[in-house]
Formats: structure tokens, sequence, C-alpha cells
């Protein structure tokens, strides 16, 4: 072979090699169990969002029930084994608890009750005694939350001194210092307060796609994406700068709209006209991360692969936004969902349609 025809070989290799980062390829999301919750228990009335503890317990928040219940499994049944912030909590009794976090390092648990408008926050001693700590204001809705080393992160509306509105914020536990990171007009792909002001606070079309947002947190980042738009925005976590912004629309997914029927939908406050037309679009549910890859779930619409019976699935970005798949989430999960990250488990809270009773469905996420 000559010097020549090598380099054009090695150019080759060098191109599809280049080529081959766009390649969708290679992962599956594999149902593998199905768990049922013990029938001659409490039910969960409405399971708002859950954790997983390092010794298998699921902390579940049942918003309704106003309590965070802890099962452990047997057998693929989930019996009840405690309460968190049931009747008999005292300061520490919970009204309206919504998402959470459980951080295995520290040993602690967080809620927020939307009622307190608080995060409230539990120290767990021993495996199912979970202690009130403290509550932190948190005065405004708030879709997400996490611990991290000593700071906690809030996804959610809060304003500035000069009330200004960010969605997106981190506080240092130790200082109970607030930085704000994320203003909301970029939340919505707006270029400034001003167009905030004049298309989402004025305007019905943007609102209309939903207000709750979502965020991952991995290697001095954060990823944060509005469920209304495929766009995942990459933030320096520490100075709110903005490094990139991605999300690939592929085949699957219909970017949502404000339909006239939508609108008309909201205007007439007619649930069943909005269910109708949101089931037509694609919207983000949650974002996901390990050390390497971001994993964001999006649902709808109506299933378009064959032999597929879910309308959820999962894209799979490498940290610098490259996509490498969008893949089916079989069976027939629901929201929410929780990814533990060391092992590739996704989990869902899912329910039959029709059905009054709730299971968790288990996930092997592989390539």
């Amino acid at each position: 072979m000559t010097k020549a025809s090598r380099i054009i070989g090695l150019v080759l290799v060098i191109l599809l090699l280049s080529a081959s980062q766009n390649v969708l390829n290679g992962y599956e999301v594999k149902l593998f169990e199905r768990l049922d919750f013990a029938p001659d228990q409490s039910p969960i009335l409405f399971p708002r969002d859950f954790c997983l503890t390092e010794d298998g317990l699921f902390l579940i928040s049942d918003q309704h029930a106003g309590e965070v219940k802890i099962y452990q499994g047997e057998k693929k049944i989930l019996k009840l084994v405690g309460t968190i912030g049931g009747e008999n909590s005292g300061i520490g009794k919970l009204q309206y608890p919504t998402y959470c976090f459980y951080n295995p390092e520290q040993s602690k648990f967080g809620v927020i009750d939307f009622y307190k408008r608080a995060i409230l926050l539990y120290d767990r001693l021993s495996r199912l005694d979970f202690k009130y700590d403290k509550a932190i204001d948190c005065p405004y809705l708030a879709d997400g939350i996490q611990l991290i080393g000593n700071t906690l992160w809030v996804s959610g509306y809060t304003p500035d001194e000069r009330n200004n509105p960010f969605d997106l914020y981190a506080i240092d536990m130790s200082s109970n210092r607030k930085t704000l990171l994320l203003p909301s007009y970029l939340k919505f792909s707006l270029k400034s307060l001003a167009e905030y002001e004049e298309k989402y606070m004025n305007n019905l079309d943007i609102r209309a796609l939903g207000i709750s947002g979502w965020f991952a947190i991995q290697g001095g980042h954060a990823y944060y994406s509005w469920e209304g738009a495929l766009n995942i925005i990459k933030l320096n976590s520490r100075t709110g700068k903005v490094v990139k912004e991605f999300g690939e629309q592929t085949p699957y997914y219909e970017k949502p709209y404000a339909s006239q029927e939508l609108l008309e939908g909201y205007r007439n406050r007619d649930s069943e006209i909005i269910f109708s037309e949101k089931t037509k679009m694609s919207f983000i549910r949650h974002l996901f991360n390990d050390s390497q890859h971001l994993y964001v779930i999006y649902e709808g619409p109506v299933v378009k692969e064959p032999g597929s019976d879910s309308s959820f699935r999962m894209q799979v970005y490498r940290l610098n936004g490259d996509l490498i798949d969008d893949v089916s989430i079989p069976g027939q999960p629901g929201n929410p969902m929780r990814f533990d990250n060391k092992i590739s488990h996704l989990y869902s809270i899912g329910k039959d349609q029709g059905a009054d009773e709730y299971y968790i469905l288990k996930y092997f996420v592989f390539r």
C-alpha cells in the first residue's frame, strides 16, 4: 500500500468515525419487573413524586393524602412500612407534598409543601425513622428539587430584589444564600425581559404549553428544559452563564403549539379539550443524568412506532449535546419517574386505564 493510499484510508476512517457521532444507535429501555402495592393497606391517592433510598425503600409523596409513604418490596409486592410528615408529626406535618429528594450521603430527605410554601427537610435516623429538621421558604410554585453536596437546587419561579423572574436557583445550606441562575425569559427561548413581559405575561400562547421545567446537575453545569419545547439549556452552575443550547426533534417528537382548540380550552377551562389537544403533541417530562449522559423523557403524541404500546420516549445525549439515540419506553409507564444512575434503572409509577390502583414499573436502560 502506498503512502498516499494509507493517508486516504486514514482520512476515510476519521470521516466515518466523525459521522458516527450523530448516528442514532444502540440504546434500549427494557421493562423487567412490575411491583404492585399491597391491596390490604391504605391506598395511594395521588403520587406526585418519589425517591429511592440506597437500601431499597420507596418514598412516595402522596399529594392528596398529605404525607410521604414509605414502601419496601417483598416478592414484587410493595408494603407500606411507615410515613413521613403524617398526622402526628407536629411542626413537621405535611399538608400538600409535591416534589421530593433523598440524599444518601447526608441521610437527608426533603419535600416541597405547596400549601406551606416551604421545603421541609428531614434527617434519616434509622431505616424507617425520619425526624423533622427544618423548613426553607419556597414561596412560589416549584417543579423539582435536588440536594447535591451542600447545595439545594430548586426549579421554579422566584423573583430577584427587582422582581425580575428566574426559574432555577441554588441555596447554600450553610449560609442560606440563594443564587439565581436562569432568567425566566431564557426558559421560553425569549430574548429579553421586555419580550417576556410582552409575550408571556400578556399572551396565553406560551403559557398554554405548560409552566413546568426540569433540570439535571453534572460536572459544574446545570441542564434545564421547559416542558413545552425540546430545548435543553446548558448553564455554568456557578455563574448562570449559558454555555450551549441543544435538542434534536426526531420524527417521533411533535413540537407543541398553541392551537386554536387548545387556547379555547384554556379560556373556557375545559379540561377535556385541553387533554385532547395535548395528546397530539410532545411534552418534556423529566431530565436525568449520569456522569456522561443526559436522558430526556418526553411524552406524546399517540405512538408512531409500530409494535409499541407506550407514549413515552427517552432521548440519550452526550453532555456536549450530541444526540445518541431516541427510544421507546415500553409497557404503560406514567408520571412520576425516577432514574438510578448507579445501576441505570428507570422507575415509573403508572396506572392501568380506568383503574384506581397504581403500580411501579422497573426498566433497565442499556446499550
